[in-house]
């Protein structure tokens, strides 16, 4: 229903969640954004991701087909 509900909304929509019951007492917020809002940081982004790799903070894994 999600993505139904996704596919229909305005830029900056908000939505409210409901029949999640068990998930009530966690303070979640789940928030989309476009890549475009941030091109102004995109250099700096490269250039901490890269300290975080060289830094062992962010890894990959590659899973074979």
């Amino acid at each position: 229903m999600l993505e139904a509900v996704l596919n229909h909304v305005n830029h900056q929509a908000r939505i409210p969640l409901c029949g999640m019951i068990s998930q009530y007492n966690k303070d979640v917020r789940m928030e989309g954004f476009m890549i475009g809002t941030y091109l102004d940081r995109f250099r700096d982004f490269g250039i901490q991701m890269k300290n975080y790799i060289k830094e062992g903070k962010i890894s990959s894994k590659t899973q074979e087909p």
